[in-house]
């Protein structure tokens, strides 16, 4: 209970944090199940009360996406890199937040002006989130049928535990994510191209570099 309380507070002192970034453009590229659902009310919060409704702050919605992609014939990740990039191309907004993959043309274009940010946490523990969750949610896009010990042995399975580096080291395939090179590759982007990488199990050292990075 002490930790939940915890953690609840430290979403709380970044809220406030935030209160003071209303200049700096922020992109978060969410990690599913990493904690980033709080996170992203945070810094939305942050905007005030109207900012979506103002056009300076939007969450792309997945499952959403993922339909409208189905109609276009292209995957839900290219599909989402074309949003990415129309909201990052609109001088209003301040902040863009959803499931996205890191995108190279995205940061090539407006990593000078976009400040991309993520939380993660440990992959095991994440795995083992995604199933559950994805188990006991029917309305789920990513439902899943199988008992846990059948379905470690799925393709679906081996891509949520690769889920990182796809996600960090796009474009990357199934097969390549296994690789060393893009292990590496995925981890030099998240050093170099973000500016702040946070860890679900200590977001209260989260709150504290956001400041530092961004300022008082």
């Amino acid at each position: 209970m002490k930790t939940i309380q915890k953690t609840k507070q430290d979403y709380k002192n970044l809220a406030k944090s935030l209160m003071k970034k209303e200049d700096k453009k922020i992109l978060f590229i969410h990690a599913p199940k990493c904690g980033g659902t709080s996170l992203h009310r945070s810094i939305d919060k942050s905007f005030g009360p109207f900012g979506f409704m103002q056009g300076r702050n939007i969450y792309i919605d997945f499952p959403t996406a993922k339909k409208a992609s189905e109609i276009f014939g292209e995957s839900p990740q290219d599909y989402m890199e074309r949003l990415l990039l129309y909201y990052l191309s609109n001088k209003n907004y301040k902040y863009v937040a959803g499931h996205f993959h890191y995108s190279d043309k995205a940061f090539r274009a407006y990593g000078e002006q976009w400040n991309f940010i993520t939380v993660l946490r440990h992959p095991v523990a994440k795995w083992f989130s995604d199933y559950f969750y994805n188990r006991a949610n029917e309305e789920s896009c990513f439902h899943i049928d199988l008992e846990l010990e059948p379905f470690l042995e799925t393709s679906w399975g081996n891509y949520l535990g690769r889920d990182y580096v796809q996600r960090f080291a796009a474009p990357v395939s199934f097969q390549e994510a296994e690789t060393e090179q893009a292990i590496t590759r995925s981890i030099d982007i998240l050093r170099n191209n973000f500016a702040l990488v946070g860890n679900l199990e200590r977001m209260d050292l989260f709150a504290n570099n956001f400041e530092s990075v961004f300022g008082k």
